[in-house]
């Protein structure tokens, strides 16, 4: 998720794509968390609080890019 430019500065194919990569990333780690917290691998409120902030993350990229981060693809 540490990309070069800021977001802002690279062209709209590229910042779509980016997001789309970072939003899925954000799932990935969520759902990693939630397995780790389910089998009480790790602190739990650590591990809580890192599957907020990338639920969080997810959502707040989603908001940005309204319809195409949770469209399906054909």
């Amino acid at each position: 998720m540490n990309h070069a430019l800021p977001l802002v500065l690279r062209s709209p194919t590229r910042r779509l794509t980016h997001a789309r990569q970072d939003h899925a990333t954000c799932l990935v780690l969520a759902a990693s968390y939630r397995v780790r917290l389910i089998r009480a691998d790790g602190d739990p409120a650590d591990l809580r609080q890192r599957h907020a902030w990338a639920i969080d993350h997810a959502r707040a990229l989603r908001a940005r890019f309204p319809g195409v981060l949770s469209a399906p693809r054909a």
